[in-house]
């Protein structure tokens, strides 16, 4: 399938970020507040580095966080204050952005991928008809979701969103592509995910 021939700023990359002092709390029996906030902190870096060098992109950053949102804009993101609840609301808000700034694709990853470097690649073989999918590694959560910008799309992030966004994608007759991305599998939500830090 032919992939997008992105014209400047049709892509957006959409990053959705807790604060770091309340972020990890999964990880609470295994790492003490500061270790927490350093560690999201850590891996927020490594997803935005790579994706505000990707071509053709802009990166819009979503929380509820204002110093988080400025601190971004170190990297060269967008930052979108957070007005609805959750992360399928943070979602949403930052859709609406793209779309308000003329973005023909969206592509949402989570802030805390051990290794972000296949967003590169990915990102330059999206295509324009399909709703493409990177699960995590216990084929539970959605890594990765991109799709156009305007398509109507319920994204149902939390426990099972993998399935529940196969299910979404086909009850509307959208064709998916998912991708089996062995880094891109890899984020760190609980403590026993802590040992792919050093492996990585």
């Amino acid at each position: 399938m032919p992939a997008l021939g992105y014209s400047p700023s049709l892509l957006a990359i959409v990053v959705p970020l807790k604060g770091f002092a309340t972020a990890k709390d999964r990880l609470s029996s295994a790492l003490t507040p500061e270790e927490r906030e350093y560690l999201a902190q850590r891996l927020a870096t490594r997803v935005l580095t790579v994706a505000c060098a990707i071509p053709h992109s802009v990166v819009i950053v979503v929380s509820d966080d204002d110093s988080l949102l400025e601190w971004s804009k170190a990297f060269g993101a967008i930052g979108v204050r957070q007005s609805r609840t959750g992360l399928n609301g943070a979602v949403s808000d930052a859709r609406d952005e793209a779309l308000r700034r003329g973005c023909e694709h969206v592509l949402i990853t989570h802030g805390d991928l051990v290794d972000p470097t296949p967003l590169v690649n990915l990102c330059a073989s999206l295509d324009q008809g399909l709703v493409t999918l990177v699960s995590d590694r216990h084929q539970d959560g959605t890594n990765v979701l991109a799709l156009p910008a305007s398509l109507d799309f319920t994204t149902h992030y939390g426990k099972g969103s993998f399935r529940a966004h196969l299910d979404e994608a086909t009850r509307r007759g959208y064709s998916v592509h998912v991708v089996d991305d062995a880094r891109l599998a890899l984020d760190v939500d609980e403590p026993a995910d802590l040992d792919l830090l050093t492996e990585s």
